[in-house]
């Protein structure tokens, strides 16, 4: 399923702590054929959608990556990355403004931010499960954050929902 509405106020916690994605009123199975809900309407949060459901394409996993992305900067600095009133002003900024640079403590996470909220989405990670296996390396001190090129390609099977759980449930340390 492609979630189209990641956010956190889409994220609830069990009694263990785990996270669970909720709120799967605009999902919609991975392969089909219906990209909309409602015919001529774009959903979702705009603080939170990709340039590619913003622009009212094909929306993938990719998608729900790119929200992830956003939530990952919010989680770092308390605000989202791209801020306005209007709904048009806000898309374009999700389109066009360059991605934005964390803060200075926190820039050990700039290649990983920037691999969740590319552009396009043929540069983001793409799959859930490869964001999980690169968080495991570089929490086992296996892998440096800051090169995330070094990251493993393309895991097979899984989605966000995993890595949301992993991200989530896990606080990344601060340098």
């Amino acid at each position: 399923y492609v979630h189209r509405d990641v956010k956190p106020d889409n994220i609830m916690f069990r009694e263990d702590n785990s996270a669970v994605l909720t709120d799967f009123g605009i999902a919609r199975q991975k392969n089909a054929n219906n990209q909309v809900t409602i015919a001529g309407e774009i959903l979702g949060t705009p603080k939170y959608m990709s340039p590619e459901q913003l622009q009212g394409h094909p929306v993938d996993g990719r998608s729900d990556i790119y929200s992830l992305g956003i939530m990952f900067y919010q989680m770092l600095t308390k605000e989202t990355p791209y801020q306005d009133e209007e709904f048009m002003a806000l898309a374009m900024k999700h389109v066009q403004s360059p991605i934005p640079r964390l803060p200075l403590r926190y820039s050990k996470y700039q290649k990983l931010f920037e691999k969740m909220v590319a552009k396009q989405p043929e540069d983001r990670f793409q799959t859930g499960l490869e964001i999980v296996k690169l968080v495991q390396q570089y929490r086992s001190g296996k892998f440096d954050a800051v090169n995330v090129s070094t990251a493993p390609e393309k895991p097979s099977g899984s989605n966000v929902n995993v890595a949301l759980k992993k991200l989530v449930n896990r606080q990344i340390g601060e340098p």
